[in-house]
């Protein structure tokens, strides 16, 4: 075949002579790479334009994948959209779920100290009228107070309660299904006069309480005289008696709410609000008694 120096110029009919005079092969490959580039400028060959033309995709096949994508599209959103829903009523949920578990209290009001175990004396210091309360579960407790707390004022940072005097008479308690303490000691069920009493400010005692105002329990039977004072020591030998240890039954005194109600918060503790009469300038002393929860351990 001939074959210019101009790689554009091709003669597609190969002179005879180049057959007879027997042309080299090395002449014979380079005509074949020029008919093969010559072909490929054109097109390429008939089955090259239909390979080509078959791997396009058609305007219809072109519509069926835009559907598919857009069917997931929407299945992705769907899903989502659901998903969030749920998240939303289990948060919901949670939040009901944590307010039912939330500790309820009733308190009402109930007749005159009648436990056989309080001495006259201790009836006759009290209010004619006390306190139920009542927790989930049945859990009661019930409070007589006294008809009139001797305040005495001390300068204690931090103290809640500082018009009262140690192992001030406070008021009996009756427990018919005992109970817990702050520092987790049991109290059997019983009958106990309540003291006031603040925490030592020592070493012993620095941070076992948030607050340093406690009521000490006492079994009714080893104190049968509210007008009776005691030393600290004294007083801690008796309270021990009731818990059987050398510690003694403690229950903590919190910040008073309204008089009256018992409430519990998240963490389960359930603090009782009483006004107790007083001799201090405003008549009243309210109390926040803590009647369920424990100290952090």
């Amino acid at each position: 075949m001939q074959l210019d120096d101009d790689p554009n110029s091709l003669l597609l009919t190969p002179p005879v002579s180049s057959y007879l005079d027997g042309a080299p092969k090395k002449r014979e490959r380079r005509a074949v790479t020029c008919i093969m580039v010559w072909f490929r400028r054109i097109g390429g060959t008939s089955v090259e334009r239909q390979n080509a033309s078959s791997k396009r995709p058609t305007r219809s096949l072109q519509l069926a994948r835009f559907g598919v994508e857009l069917s997931r599209s929407m299945a992705r959103q769907r899903f989502l959209c659901r998903l969030l829903i749920c998240s939303v009523l289990l948060c919901v949920a949670t939040a009901v779920f944590a307010a039912a578990a939330v500790l309820t209290a009733k308190v009402e009001r109930i007749g005159a100290l009648s436990v056989p175990s309080a001495s006259d004396a201790l009836k006759q210091a009290v209010e004619e009228k006390g306190y139920r309360i009542t927790l989930d579960g049945g859990w009661t407790a019930e409070f007589w107070f006294a008809e009139q707390l001797k305040t005495a004022a001390k300068d204690v940072p931090g103290v809640l309660y500082p018009e009262l005097a140690n192992a001030e008479f406070v008021g009996v308690a009756n427990l018919p299904k005992g109970m817990t303490d702050f520092r987790g000691q049991a109290i059997p069920a019983g009958a106990y006069t309540l003291r006031y009493q603040l925490l030592p400010q020592d070493g012993n005692h620095l941070g076992v309480a948030p607050n340093p105002d406690f009521l000490l329990a006492i079994p009714v039977a080893s104190d049968p005289n509210p007008e009776q004072g005691y030393l600290y020591k004294k007083l801690v030998a008796l309270s021990a008696k009731t818990t059987g240890t050398n510690h003694p039954a403690v229950i903590a005194l919190d910040i008073a709410g309204d008089p009256g109600s018992a409430v519990a918060d998240k963490q389960g503790t359930v603090v009782f609000t009483v006004a107790v009469p007083s001799s201090g300038a405003t008549g009243t002393e309210k109390l926040g008694i803590v009647v369920k929860g424990t100290a952090a351990q």
